[in-house]
This record gives structure tokens, C-alpha cells and sequence, in this order.
């Protein structure tokens, strides 16, 4: 699975727990799909040397008209409202350069949706380099912004590892099956936990995670169900599902699991 986000100073880990279910489905080829606190933009979720953004801050007012966002290199994106309501972009393509595009076109890497009434906005990341059209965007309100961020290049995270078990972890002023110094242990029944700390003020955030009663185990989601190494059965039940933290200059707090991806600034 590939993150789009490229203002990553730590990559934490990479582990799989078990399945709780993905909800929420959208008409679009995103890969993630996130609502954000705050006003993200384009420079705030990735590399300001590296970004460029186009912008609209006045959507059509009738829905089935055009409009067009326009980046600082001159590159346009069109798109429309619609098909029924002010609360989705109903489709978008670059459309400068036009098709067939020649190999300076840049592909979209995200798109951020503000609605009217909402303190914070919706966005949609896509895998690999980035695409050159999508689908219907679904905001939570009234679109009044519409940013394409561009111009990045492709984040591939590592492979996955097996989360250790807190008992084997080196002992610490806590003692056996403590995660770290600050008292965060197992619990003291057969319960199920997994363990996480983070320290923000350390240079590579300290990153420090075990599980309690609960063995996890590596997988690869791109094995077919059933296979050795595989993470899914043969009846295609998804056992385990890839979790990513991230930690972000912003400094924001992130997690991938399942393919949602939720952030947290602090």
C-alpha cells in the first residue's frame, strides 16, 4: 500500500492488527480518504519546496457548469458540481496541457475539499504518482474551495515487521512488560491490547510499540488468499490489515489502517 503524504520526518512503524471493519465507500479511485481539523492546504499536508496547488475559491454556482483551477506553472484542472447538489466535485480532468499529455504534464497527488458550515475540510490522496482525472468527490457540505495539489513525487513505505510482544522487550525502570519509562504496561488480565508511545519531542519521536495477549504476525497484502505470507484466508475474510503511524513536521500525528487515514495536530 503507498501513502501519498511527503512531509514525513519519521516513518514509526509498520504492523498489522487485527480487522475492525472499514466503513465509509466513495465514488472516486482515492486511495485514502480523510476529514482534517483546522485549514489544511496543500503546503501544510506535503513539501512546500515540492507542491504546487490549484485553487478555486468560487466553485460554479450552477451545477453542470465548468470551471477551471490554475496552477502557478500554468497548469489548469476543470471540473464541475453536481450531479444534484453544491456538495460534490462531479468529476475533474487536467486539461491543460491537453490529452494526449505530453510528459510534463504532473499528475494530481490530492485534492482538498472546503465546505461551507465545516471548520475543517475533506481529502482525497491517490496512490503512486498521482492521477490525471477521478470520479465524483463528496464533501461534507457546500464546496466553497477546491485545491488540487501536485508536483510529488511517490512515497513507498517499508515492508511489514512482526509486533513484538511487550514481555519481550528489553526491561525498563518499570520492569518486564513495560512498553517505555512512562508506566504504559500490559493489563493486568488476558485482555487484548496493543501498546503504542510516541514521544513528539524526541529527534525520531522514541517510536516504541508491543502487543499484550495477542500475537501479530508480518503479511503481505499483495500475496493472493490463501499463500504462504499471505494476509487474507481463502475465502477472502480479511484477517489483518496493514496500520501505519506517521510522525509529521506540522507536527500532525497520523494512522493508515485499512486504507482510512486519520490525522491529529497537536
Amino acid at each position: 500500500m503507498k501513502i501519498s503524504p511527503h512531509r514525513l520526518s519519521c516513518l514509526a512503524f509498520y504492523a498489522f492488527f487485527l480487522f475492525a471493519g472499514i466503513s465509509d465507500s466513495w465514488a472516486t479511485v482515492s486511495q485514502v480518504v480523510l476529514n482534517l481539523e483546522g485549514n489544511p492546504t496543500c503546503s501544510s499536508l506535503s513539501a512546500n519546496s515540492q507542491v504546487l496547488e490549484a485553487k478555486d475559491t468560487s466553485p460554479p454556482t450552477t451545477l453542470g457548469t465548468y470551471d477551471e483551477a490554475t496552477g502557478p506553472d500554468g497548469q489548469k484542472i476543470r471540473y464541475n458540481l453536481g450531479p444534484s447538489s453544491r456538495n460534490s466535485v462531479d468529476g475533474w480532468n487536467i486539461s491543460s496541457p491537453a490529452a494526449p499529455y505530453p510528459p510534463s504534464v504532473k499528475p494530481i497527488n490530492f485534492v482538498i475539499l472546503k465546505a461551507q458550515g465545516s471548520a475543517g475540510a475533506r481529502v482525497f490522496y491517490y496512490s503512486g504518482q498521482g492521477v490525471l482525472s477521478d470520479g465524483t468527490l463528496t464533501a461534507t457540505g457546500t464546496i466553497t474551495s477546491v485545491s488540487f495539489c501536485y508536483g510529488l513525487t511517490t512515497y513507498t513505505p517499508p515492508p511489514s515487521a512482526n509486533l513484538p510482544d511487550c514481555n519481550e522487550l528489553p526491561p525498563t525502570s518499570l520492569g518486564i512488560g513495560a512498553l517505555d519509562d512512562t508506566g504504559i504496561q500490559c493489563p493486568s488480565s488476558s485482555d487484548e491490547r496493543v501498546l503504542i508511545s510516541l514521544d513528539p519531542n524526541a529527534p525520531n519521536w522514541n517510536v516504541t510499540a508491543c502487543s499484550c495477549n495477542h500475537t501479530f504476525r508480518a503479511c503481505d497484502p499483495n500475496v493472493p488468499a490463501g499463500s504462504p505470507g499471505a494476509c487474507t484466508t481463502v475465502g477472502d475474510t480479511l484477517e489483518h490489515v496493514p496500520v501505519i503511524i506517521e510522525a509529521i513536521e506540522d507536527p500532525t500525528y497520523c494512522t493508515t489502517s485499512g486504507g482510512t487515514r486519520t490525522c491529529k495536530t497537536y
